[in-house]
Order: structure tokens, then sequence, then C-alpha cells
């Protein structure tokens, strides 16, 4: 789900949509797909590249 940057009522709407309707999402998927993509070393990483590229500019 997408909402605009700086939107408290989309994000707020977003977060309401999501709680109303819990059971209609694969909840393993979503697990599953934040394990895969934002466990401790994969964060760190981006945070690495992040910063080296912004200490080489």
């Amino acid at each position: 789900m997408l909402i605009k940057p700086r939107d408290e009522q989309a994000l707020s709407n977003a977060i309401l949509l999501m709680a109303n309707n819990y059971r209609n999402y694969d909840i393993e998927a979503m697990r599953n797909y934040a394990i895969n993509n934002y466990d401790k070393p994969k964060v760190g990483k981006l945070l690495m590249d992040f910063y080296s590229q912004v200490i080489s500019n």
C-alpha cells in the first residue's frame, strides 16, 4: 500500500484499512518478506552502502 509522504490522514486510513482487513492478507508471506528483506545484516549493509556513498560524494 502506497501513500504520499507527509499525508497523515492517508496513513491513518491505510492503517485502519489493514487493521480491519488483516484476515485478507497472507500473514506468513508478509512475515517471510520482512525476514528476507529487513534482517539485521541486510539493513546494516544498506546503511553502510548509503553512508559510503554520502562520504564519497
